[in-house]
């Protein structure tokens, strides 16, 4: 049997018009996505029920299979007519949901409180848009109203997210064993780096790899591609450079560095390495861990934990309606982000870039509603939950990283552990894989 092509969902269903502001999202790759998959679905079925049961091949195409449905469901969203069109759109979530699950009420509700409290406490700042911070306090407390306790209220905390010791241990390890590319950033002319300050760091940082810690280091590379966010792909072994990103300062820097370049390329150049190609792109459900670990890296090196991970959390929730039952609409959801989005950028003492922090929040809520028509014309709209990952994963991450301490492994082993390939460390059947492959 030939190679079954794999689903790309993300592919699938990228808006075309993302990050734009449109009044609904608009898509050019899904219709032949479903005609391609739809020429190779029985083979993919048939391929899942001839895998070995509790294998790592029948997770595999039982993931496909999953992902076909999606992209699937997706389709019948975007295309249906009025009268199917919610029904569809409540499909396509439930089929995220089982893929990449959801989020945790209770822990939606105490991010949230923690960000009230923060937010309550900047009420004395001259340096914040006072209108701007009330519209915010007022649309978590109409979110909150019948669902949160005033006890719950006033026991929250504006300390927001402390770190622990053990990854405070973890980001001393990799300040210690990479310092020489941290110094890159240290010693650096530059107090703000944009795409080309970016791309020479990364590029830079691939050769002292090379010279330092592995010869397959020169098969990688950075450059700069169009998009907000700063990526790896594993396939091109590439370091994207978001073309159109805000500027990053000297911390920010050493934290994408800590997330992309010493998680996700590094565990991708050690899955090739191994010439498993399976550790190199990602066993199936490792996305948790992926992220996961990249987030905790680089709250390790920074000491700031992402504002992104608990942000997509909360906002991945409020478009569901985790908390008070009402999903909000995307524009209703642009509303409370762009709003959190300008009070953080006052409080870092940069200048407002008003477009690009408007394209920023736009790119940022049309991950949540792509893969559905994004427009207001019904109650509830296709949600795609793939990004509690980024704060779910770091939850996981860290209590292994606590656990594994706790029983006697040094972070040396732990990290090399982690970085032997894309896999999930809490997944018995990718345990079990990595087992095997390192015995092999």
């Amino acid at each position: 049997m030939e190679k079954i092509p794999s689903v790309k969902i993300l592919e699938s269903i990228r808006p075309e018009n993302a990050g734009q502001g449109d009044n609904s999202l608009s898509y050019v790759n899904i219709s032949k996505a479903v005609a391609e998959y739809s020429l190779t679905h029985a083979d993919r079925s048939s391929a899942f029920w001839e895998s070995e049961e509790g294998s790592i091949d029948e997770l595999s195409r039982a993931h496909q299979l999953a992902a076909e449905y999606l992209v699937r469901t997706s389709m019948k969203a975007i295309s249906s007519d009025r009268g199917n069109d919610e029904l569809w759109a409540a499909r396509f979530t439930e089929s995220s949901k089982d893929l990449y699950g959801e989020p945790d009420r209770s822990e939606v509700i105490s991010l949230m409180l923690d960000d009230f409290a923060f937010y309550e406490s900047q009420l004395h700042n001259r340096n914040i848009d006072k209108i701007n911070l009330n519209k915010l306090l007022n649309h978590y407390w109409g979110i909150f109203r019948m669902s949160v306790t005033a006890e719950q209220i006033n026991n929250s905390s504006e300390k927001r997210m402390p770190i622990s010791e053990s990854t405070k241990k973890y980001g001393e390890y990799l300040k210690e064993k990479y310092n020489y590319i941290f110094d890159l950033v240290d010693n650096s002319e530059f107090e703000s780096y944009g795409p080309d300050e970016l791309n020479d760091i990364f590029s830079r940082s691939l050769e002292l790899l090379s010279q330092n810690d592995d010869e397959a280091w020169t098969e990688w590379s950075a450059e700069i591609k169009e998009g907000t966010s700063t990526s790896v792909s594993a396939s091109s072994k590439k370091i994207n450079i978001a073309s159109s990103r805000s500027r990053a300062s000297k911390k920010e820097v050493r934290g994408l560095l800590a997330h992309e370049l010493l998680t996700h390329a590094i565990r991708a150049k050690n899955g090739f390495k191994a010439e498993d190609e399976k550790l190199a792109t990602g066993l199936p459900q490792y996305l948790d861990a992926e992220e996961g670990l990249g987030i905790l890296s680089e709250f390790a090196v920074t000491g700031d934990f992402p504002e992104r991970a608990r942000e997509r959390y909360i906002d991945i929730a409020l478009a569901l309606g985790t908390i008070n039952g009402k999903p909000l609409s995307r524009i209703e959801l642009f509303n409370i982000s762009f709003s959190r989005a300008q009070l953080m950028n006052e409080l870092s003492d940069e200048p407002i870039e008003l477009d690009k922090l408007i394209k920023t929040t736009w790119t940022h809520i049309d991950r949540i509603y792509r893969g559905g028509r994004g427009d207001s014309s019904t109650s509830s709209q296709a949600v795609f939950t793939k990004d509690i990952a980024y704060y779910d994963g770091y939850k996981k991450i860290r209590d292994y990283l606590d656990q594994s301490i706790r029983n006697g492994k040094d972070i040396e082993q732990i990290f090399e552990y982690l970085t032997l390939g894309k896999f999930n460390p809490t997944n018995p059947v990718h345990i079990q894989y990595v087992k095997q492959s390192i015995a092999d």
